[in-house]
């Protein structure tokens, strides 16, 4: 799995769009390295987070923190799909903050051709539906964020069932964006030092646990996969 991610890895953020793009922090990589099948289905990586920058460096991996936010790339995505009038699909989180967030965005892009979204939450059956809907669909974008690796799972499923379109996994970018003030979810000085963890953990209580035990246990396993490849 360790060659495969590095061989995707770009630093160029104009080489993510379009593109179909996954974005992997330390707890991520943990989550998909049983399950690296569904990495086929991308044609870069992003490393998101600091924490996974700065050990991949030490390792002489040449790379940059690039994701699907506000802080990052998506803008530039949402503004290439709306000027170059692409269609678009979201699926990710839940009901209250997927609705909040399409309002959010509509708002900022007037333009983008939205035309289908929902909830992250599915049944088997519903999944297998709403899969055949997207194929039919056969949007240009898809926006994916479920967590790993049922996102990372379910565009490489979107993808074996025929559809050929650009997809993006944006872990908990909807909920943050439904939450925030206007799109911002980073304040400015926790971006500005890298130290967006922090943020995330004031905001987000329960992440405690994966900061502080899940983050050290994938970084012992990102070392041991790299020197064993």
């Amino acid at each position: 799995m360790i060659n495969n991610i590095i061989g995707k890895i770009k630093i160029s953020k104009s080489l993510y769009i379009p593109t179909t793009a996954a974005f992997l922090n330390l707890y991520s990589y943990m989550m998909m390295r049983k399950n690296s099948k569904s990495l086929d289905a991308f044609d870069v990586i992003g490393i998101d987070g600091q924490m996974l920058v700065l050990p991949l460096r030490l390792l002489g991996v040449r790379t940059e923190r690039v994701s699907f936010d506000f802080t990052s790339i998506a803008d530039d995505v949402f503004t290439y799909a709306a000027e170059h009038e692409k269609t678009f699909c979201v699926v990710a989180s839940t009901e209250e903050s997927i609705q909040a967030f399409v309002r959010k965005i509509k708002e900022k892009y007037p333009k983008l051709r939205l035309i289908n979204f929902r909830n992250g939450y599915f049944t088997s059956q519903e999944k297998y539906e709403y899969i055949r809907l997207l194929v039919s669909l056969n949007p240009d974008f898809i926006l994916v964020g479920m967590g790993s690796p049922y996102q990372e799972d379910f565009i490489y499923e979107v993808k074996q069932n025929g559809w050929r379109g650009y997809g993006y996994t944006c872990g908990g970018f909807i909920h943050q964006t439904a939450a925030s003030s206007k799109t911002i979810y980073y304040p400015w000085f926790f971006d500005k030092f890298h130290i967006r963890w922090i943020y995330r953990i004031i905001r987000e209580p329960k992440l405690i646990y994966r900061y502080t035990f899940l983050y050290p246990l994938a970084l012992c396993h990102l070392f041991i996969d790299f020197f064993k490849k």
